[in-house]
């Protein structure tokens, strides 16, 4: 994924947090879970297990995404070869 832009970021989770009188750690855990719908959304399954995870001081974001290793991968959302894994 491409640098987040960690200023805007950290601003408006900080906006959200004192407005809805919420810890930053759970805004920035919201924002996390809905990084990890839209990927799974776009490119797997819906069932599919996808975690995000945002890094405010370096500025990155990471999306993990479980897959089975099998012999022979059918779907590509949710299979990967022993060779690729």
């Amino acid at each position: 994924m491409e640098d987040l832009n960690i200023k805007q970021l950290t601003l408006a989770v900080r906006t959200i947090a004192e407005e809805k009188n919420l810890p930053e750690e759970t805004v920035m855990e919201v924002i996390e879970q809905a990084i990890a719908a839209a990927w799974r959304r776009d490119n797997g399954e819906r069932e599919q297990e996808v975690r995000a995870e945002l890094n405010v001081n370096d500025g990155t974001a990471k999306v993990y995404v479980q897959r089975e290793v099998v012999e022979d991968p059918i779907n590509d959302a949710t299979e990967i070869s022993l060779e690729d894994a």
